[in-house]
């Protein structure tokens, strides 16, 4: 951590277990540590503790049920009110040494085991991050905890977009969902992709379609070829225009959502849970 900056431990001895193997945990708390000692580049002290904690009843991101819960608290510069909405997406970072990722695979991690990770800044003050995560269900006999497991983990999605950084991002946030992912950059290998597998068990259960491609065949143009092989298509609009006629009114264009990019995590899974079903 370096001679400037300290921690201070606060483990309950009788935690109880949760399903998170020691590879994921380490990266979860080592991403939470790195952002702390990042936020403190003057020194100070990064607060650490566990617990078992009983939620008592259901909440709007939690579920009634035991959690471990985990709290990671640095003495840093804090985060701006405005950007703590988006710190858990993929590759945004304010820190020049950042790469943008490494909370982005905290959520997503914590997501995957069915718990939740909340932050709490001041500016000039430092950063809360809470981590909560069930406890094993086997283990104490509760059913009222749900594994993170996803029921649409074998959905599959055919992803367009000429941005090989979107692409890449995309990709890995939809795999953490429990989707299967196949990327093309241009209309025409949509359509080429989509006819080749349609019928078969490698069919697509969804298309995510960027609007514009500068040197190909955009979003509005793939929709009306892709309806003509599957009427029954499920397709979602992309784009950073949201101003777009496309994208204000994508149901008659044969879209069944539209999504702003950059779309945040939670944006996306929703839009994915509504479409899908």
């Amino acid at each position: 951590m370096g001679t400037k900056i300290k921690i201070d431990y606060q483990i309950d001895k009788n935690l109880k277990p949760i399903h998170l193997d020691e590879g994921q945990f380490t990266q979860l708390i080592n991403n939470l540590l790195i952002n702390a000692r990042q936020a403190m580049e003057g020194g100070g002290t990064i607060y650490i503790s566990a617990e078992n904690y009983m939620m008592s009843q259901n909440k709007p991101i939690l579920k009634k049920g035991h959690y471990v819960k985990i709290t990671v608290r640095d003495e840093g510069v804090g985060i701006a009110e405005d950007v703590i909405p988006r710190i858990f997406d993929p590759y945004f970072t304010t820190k020049p040494q950042g790469g943008g990722l490494g909370l982005f695979n905290s959520y997503f991690i914590v997501s995957k085991a069915g718990g939740h990770i909340i932050p709490d800044s001041r500016l000039g003050v430092g950063t809360v991050f809470e981590v909560f995560l069930p406890v094993s269900q086997q283990l104490i006999g509760d059913n009222s905890i749900e594994s993170g497991n996803m029921n649409h983990k074998y959905n599959r999605i055919l992803l367009m977009d000429d941005d090989e950084l979107i692409l890449k991002s995309s990709v890995k946030i939809l795999n953490h969902l429990g989707y299967e992912v196949d990327t093309v950059q241009s209309g025409e290998d949509c359509l080429n992709l989509y006819r080749e597998n349609f019928d078969s068990d490698r069919g697509y259960d969804l298309v995510i379609l960027d609007l514009s491609i500068p040197h190909g065949m955009g979003g509005k143009d793939c929709v009306r070829g892709l309806l003509d092989i599957n009427k029954d298509l499920k397709a979602i609009i992309s784009s950073g225009d949201w101003d777009d006629p496309v994208v204000e009114n994508f149901g008659d264009y044969g879209f069944k959502g539209a999504l702003a990019k950059p779309y945040k995590i939670t944006e996306l899974k929703d839009l994915l849970d509504s479409v899908i079903g």
